[in-house]
């Protein structure tokens, strides 16, 4: 049975070069893949459009799939910073002011900007196990976020259960910020996207009064 070819970079970009050339070559792949797609790009056309030889590219990532896999990470460490910094800054300006919902849509989207487009180039490869187990570790970490908000906004919910409310409340800007950002993110600003998903989920949590 042959073994499965490795999907890690390489190595650590410790020293300042290093790091830069690694950015180089995360940006030109991200470039190349949209371009042309997962499967049609090469490591040579990545290397190419970096600036660097296929041997430089190689002293990081053994394949294509090994950059992928980095830019997926560095999108995913981009999001958990986004988060923490919305979380603080929420809890610093007193949280539950009268655009407290838009405030969250606004984060989300923030967030999912530079997350989403690494997902995208998955849907032409299989998810490897650990970025599976990455996905189902974020959606649980924000759901639990969105149950603390709510419960600690109390009264007037019409959810009756604030862990289902979270929930509901996540899997919708889950899908609404996914899908605008990959299908019609050309039709309608993020002004008129924020203040719609507002809406929707002010409707969702409060019966008859404003968030």
């Amino acid at each position: 049975m042959m073994s499965e070819k490795p999907i890690k970079p390489r190595k650590d970009a410790i020293q300042e070069r290093s790091k830069f050339t690694v950015e180089s070559i995360y940006e030109a792949a991200v470039q190349v893949f949209t371009e042309n797609g997962y499967t049609a790009s090469t490591t040579d056309l990545i290397a190419e459009r970096a600036g660097v030889s296929i041997g430089t590219l190689y002293q990081y990532f053994p394949n294509k799939k090994a950059i992928l896999v980095g830019i997926w990470n560095r999108g995913m460490e981009d999001a958990d910073r986004g988060r923490d910094l919305f979380v603080n800054r929420f809890k610093r300006e007193g949280g539950f002011g009268p655009t407290w919902i838009e405030s969250i849509v606004k984060g989300m989207l923030e967030i999912h900007k530079r997350a989403v487009r690494p997902q995208l180039f998955f849907e032409e490869v299989p998810q490897p196990d650990f970025i599976k187990e990455r996905l189902l570790e974020k959606e649980s970490v924000n759901i639990r976020m969105f149950r603390n908000l709510l419960e600690h906004r109390g009264t007037n919910l019409r959810p009756q259960r604030p862990d289902l409310a979270a929930r509901m409340m996540y899997e919708i800007l889950e899908r609404l910020i996914h899908r605008y950002l990959t299908h019609f993110h050309d039709e309608l600003s993020e002004e008129e996207f924020v203040r719609e998903a507002t809406d929707v989920i002010s409707r969702y949590l409060f019966a008859d009064e404003k968030a």
